[in-house]
């Protein structure tokens, strides 16, 4: 199976939405179990973009995000785009990587912010 088969059957099963073009602000089931599928196979993830989940009706004033998708799976909460990012190199490995993610969410908590991938392939 060549590489772009593999991502796209991995993505296939576990992604949950896809903002970006091509392979960029993919949001996954689980972020650590695709970490470590990504760097199995010799991928790197080129940025991180977070986004806010909450529901339609509390955006606003408390929340960091600004806008974006609405969840298809439960239309009364969306995915609002935040302005926390983070830019990567080749040289940067998963576990500074999961770092990054646990750190941030610890940082932001107890607002639900997810991180959407960049990667290389």
């Amino acid at each position: 199976m060549t590489k772009i088969k593999m991502i796209n059957a991995y993505l296939e099963k576990n992604q949950i939405i896809k903002i970006g073009n091509g392979y960029s602000d993919i949001i996954v089931k689980d972020w650590e179990d695709f970490l470590l599928f990504l760097y199995s196979k010799n991928y790197s993830v080129t940025s991180i973009l977070w986004w806010e989940y909450l529901k339609i009706q509390e955006q606003g004033s408390e929340s960091i995000g600004c806008g974006g998708p609405r969840d298809s799976q439960n239309p009364e909460w969306m995915w609002s785009e935040t302005m926390i990012f983070k830019n990567f190199t080749d040289s940067s490995d998963v576990d500074e990587i999961k770092g990054y993610i646990k750190r941030t969410i610890d940082e932001y908590a107890p607002k639900k912010i997810i991180p959407s991938f960049t990667i290389k392939v």
